[in-house]
């Protein structure tokens, strides 16, 4: 039996698709799929279909989808599959007989792949996005357990999809995904990551010019979407193409012969990183930070007590800029902070590696070594950047004793991780007065960038 979640629900048995009844019907079946192995308790069943507005007897319904259940799937001859066991049901398959463990599965894989196998890991990537029908349960998406999984699906999705995108860059096969990011950028305006990959396209299609002005369009995209400025990773970008980078050459060319004092010539070593590497120093904000005061504290309290925090949330969210305040504060007060912004070159080697010339520990050993006993605190920014970044930051609690403050879309799922969500600026009431307004951080961040800006207009 085959549960397809990447799209509308279906239920396949031997090449036949099981008809499921109606949506809340439909629904138990999801909801006891998705927690596979797991027995689901009827309280959570309840809770999931209907919300807070079951009807007056839930549970005699409910025995009732479960009876057309399993008729359903002993007529499409898959029998007991659907199980009742205290305190409620259980779904006896495999959990990699769903789509959506098939395609954390297969993501994962592809990670694994991507140093040693690269074009097996751009196949496994392509398997895995092409499980993907459709907008995730969407035939189910007004029944209360379905946003909270469809936004870490679709989260993980995008981020696939970017790690695909940076895989075919190293590939060197630019020229191929401009017109596809053209149109991811359009759709997706404030992810930065798809501008960086964007812009090392064209520049490495010899489209300097083009790859500047795309530069100019996510700088007016990030302003008028979000009031904020491109990241710093984004910035370095634009002066590594300014600045005609070798660092940003298209990987397999052949290689230049260089002389050597002997007289003798050697081959150069390939290049092909898509953006340099940039000083480990805490970034200066050029702005001020609106209603971050309680999440910045909160940052400074659990980094006192835990070796690792994760700011998370989608792209825009504000967590670089977080980090950055946590990270100035902390400096101000004396602590030693080196800040290290991720691109999607920055392999776990040489984030070490990086670390440890950060701290002045490099000293031609394994930088883990160098850095065992050490205590400083290190900010990751833009973690998701890296296929390999939860084993990385294993690596370093492992070996080390750095405390480290991560940004990153998803949590890494590693136990000693203090996870804080961070979310975009609210905008008030609809029924606000104009105190309550002009109060609001996200109204009060407009108004100050509105007032630069023209300021910056009346001085030109």
């Amino acid at each position: 039996m085959d549960v397809r979640f990447l799209g509308p629900l279906e239920v396949v048995a031997d090449d036949r698709t099981v008809a499921l009844g109606g949506p809340r019907q439909r629904a138990v079946v999801a909801v006891l799929a998705l927690a596979v192995p797991e027995v689901v308790s009827t309280d959570r069943l309840v809770d999931a279909i209907w919300g807070e507005e079951p009807p007056a007897s839930p549970l005699p319904t409910l025995q009732v989808f479960v009876s057309k259940l399993r008729k359903s799937l002993a007529a499409a001859g898959v029998d007991g599959v659907l199980e009742s066991r205290p305190p409620g049901y259980r779904l006896r398959i495999d959990p990699l007989d769903t789509d959506v463990h098939r395609f954390e599965a297969g993501i994962a894989d592809a990670r694994r792949l991507r140093d040693a196998e690269p074009e097996a890991a751009l196949a496994t990537y392509d398997a895995a996005l092409a499980m993907w029908r459709g907008p995730f349960l969407g035939d189910l998406v007004d029944l209360p357990f379905v946003a909270a999984e469809a936004a870490r699906l679709e989260e993980l999705r995008f981020l696939a999809v970017e790690q695909r995108l940076d895989l075919v860059l190293a590939l060197g096969r630019h020229t191929e995904v401009v017109g596809e990011l053209e149109e991811l950028v359009r759709l997706h305006p404030t992810r930065e990551v798809l501008w960086g990959h964007l812009m090392t396209a064209l520049y490495r299609s010899d489209r300097q010019a083009d790859a500047l002005l795309a530069y100019g369009r996510a700088r007016e995209q990030l302003a008028e979407e979000l009031g904020i400025d491109p990241s710093q990773a984004l910035r370095q970008l634009e002066l590594a193409i300014l600045q005609q980078d070798p660092a940003l050459a298209a990987p397999g060319r052949p290689a230049q012969q260089v002389s050597l004092s002997d007289g003798t010539g050697a081959e150069a070593a390939p290049v092909g990183e898509l953006a340099p590497r940039l000083a480990a120093r805490v970034p200066r904000l050029s702005t001020p930070t609106f209603g971050r005061d309680a999440l910045v504290a909160e940052v400074g309290q659990q980094l006192a007590e835990a070796r690792l925090v994760s700011l998370t949330g989608m792209g825009g969210s504000g967590k670089s800029r977080v980090a950055t305040v946590v990270a100035q504060e902390l400096s101000d007060q004396g602590r030693p902070v080196a800040f290290l912004t991720i691109t999607e070159a920055t392999s776990a080697d040489r984030l070490h590696v990086d670390i440890a010339e950060a701290l002045e520990a490099a000293t031609g050993r394994d930088p883990l070594e160098a850095l065992a006993d050490r205590d400083e605190l290190v900010v990751l920014d833009n973690l998701e950047s890296m296929a390999v970044g939860d084993e990385a930051v294993a690596a370093l609690l492992e070996r080390t004793g750095l405390t480290l403050l991560v940004t990153t879309r998803v949590p890494l799922g590693l136990l000693a991780e203090r996870e804080l969500p961070v979310e975009p600026l609210g905008l008030p009431p609809v029924d606000a007065g104009p105190v309550a307004i002009a109060a609001s951080p996200a109204v009060a961040m407009f108004v100050d960038r509105a007032s630069a800006a023209a300021r910056a207009a009346g001085r030109s």
